[in-house]
């Protein structure tokens, strides 16, 4: 009696291991991904520089939590704060698209950043990441918002069996999710209607 008890408190115990990683998001920012997007269409420059960010989530102590194949728990935390890597990414999609970026906030556009959910799922032989951020493009001149819009990176995508790394699945996801998400900002033709109309009142 007193063994299966114990195998049970082992079997319960192993069956619910919690781990903490930390991880560096490093999407691929690179220069074919935002070549001849919309936004390269607009053929007078625009320099944009960020402004606020702002993170809901209802959980911003981590980067992610996840639960693999229904056991294990994951916390994940980034190396470097999430704005960062999301102002990174806008920073590419802009100065790859002929614009130009700005360190100081000096230019013509401000862009305001909110992220409202990044998650994570490793179950069933799949990885899948979302994340939803919201942009607001300002008018630097008047500080009125021209422009608001929500973008979601969704990915999935299915894992090779029977070795791979939970964590390092699910770091792969998330940065592909970005990628998906800054991309989207790229290909935004209302976007890019309202900015040229900005231009054509300067």
């Amino acid at each position: 009696m007193y063994r299966k008890i114990l195998f049970v408190i082992l079997l319960s115990f192993l069956l619910n291991c919690s781990f903490t990683k930390n991880v560096s998001l490093q999407p691929d920012f690179n220069r074919d991904l935002f070549l001849d997007n919309q936004l390269s269409n607009i053929k007078q420059k625009i320099t944009f520089y960020a402004g606020e960010f702002i993170d809901i989530r209802s959980d911003t102590s981590n980067l992610v939590i996840f639960r693999e194949k229904n056991t294990h728990n994951y916390t994940l935390y980034n190396n470097k704060p999430v704005r960062n890597v999301l102002i990174e990414g806008l920073k590419s999609l802009i100065t790859y698209s002929t614009h130009q970026w700005s360190k100081e906030k000096l230019g013509d556009v401000q862009i305001d950043l909110e992220l409202s959910e990044l998650k994570a799922v490793c179950l069933g032989g799949y990885v899948s990441s979302q994340i939803v951020i919201k942009l607001d493009f300002i008018d630097n001149s008047t500080l009125e918002v021209m422009y608001t819009q929500i973008y979601d990176g969704d990915y999935k995508k299915k894992l090779k069996k029977p070795f791979y790394s939970p964590t390092g699945s699910v770091k792969n996801a998330i940065e592909a999710s970005i990628l998906l998400c800054i991309s989207d900002v790229g290909e935004d033709d209302r976007l890019v209607e309202i900015l040229e109309e900005y231009l054509s009142k300067k």
